[in-house]
């Protein structure tokens, strides 16, 4: 392990993590750093396989348990067979983090940066990625977390929503829904 891996307090050991989107970026340096913590981490991919591959081998290699699981967090039933492999394989499922985000570029000079040229559809295809993702995800382990009477649910949005540097329109708009449905989801299951 290395040395910010061993530093990290095993306060997830026994605990099983679903990080969606886990292949690259920020959902991988997630599922590292909960595996180093002690939990068994699903990492979710859409496409990049080999990318999410990796991850699970540098999991491995530090000590910890991963497996790779294919599947697209905007069609709820495969959201549903990944809930259900992770209780095959774990018979329980603790921590889900929502982190999926559609392919997008940070392009400060994109029509998406500017309300006169902003489309609909760039719209449409962050809160589908976005929210219909975390909308499926919950869906599918919610059973689960409420037979066990414990679970998180991460979102991950970002400080855009507050202190938007550049008018990502279309990305913002979509990370401000998620705080929306995350504010609804603690009010409703909290009591679970």
């Amino acid at each position: 392990m290395t040395q910010a891996q061993t530093a990290i307090p095993h306060l997830l050991t026994d605990k099983v993590a679903i990080v969606t989107g886990a292949s690259r970026g920020l959902g991988a340096q997630i599922a590292q750093q909960m595996a180093a913590a002690g939990a068994v981490v699903c990492v979710n991919y859409l496409d990049s396989k080999d990318a999410a591959e990796q991850v699970v081998a540098d999991i491995e290699k530090a000590g910890g348990q991963a497996f790779a699981y294919q599947g697209d967090v905007t069609d709820l039933a495969q959201m549903q067979a990944m809930a259900a492999e992770v209780i095959k394989r774990y018979g329980r499922i603790d921590v889900l983090v929502n982190n999926a985000l559609p392919s997008y570029q940070f392009d400060p000079s994109a029509d998406y940066t500017s309300i006169e040229t902003v489309k609909w559809t760039h719209f449409s295809q962050q809160m589908d990625g976005i929210v219909q993702g975390a909308v499926n995800t919950t869906q599918a382990v919610l059973p689960q977390m409420k037979t066990q009477q414990m679970g998180k649910i991460i979102n991950i949005s970002t400080n855009l929503v507050y202190n938007p540097v550049v008018t990502y329109y279309d990305y913002t708009t979509a990370k401000s829904t998620l705080i929306g449905l995350t504010r609804n989801l603690a009010s409703e299951l909290g009591q679970y």
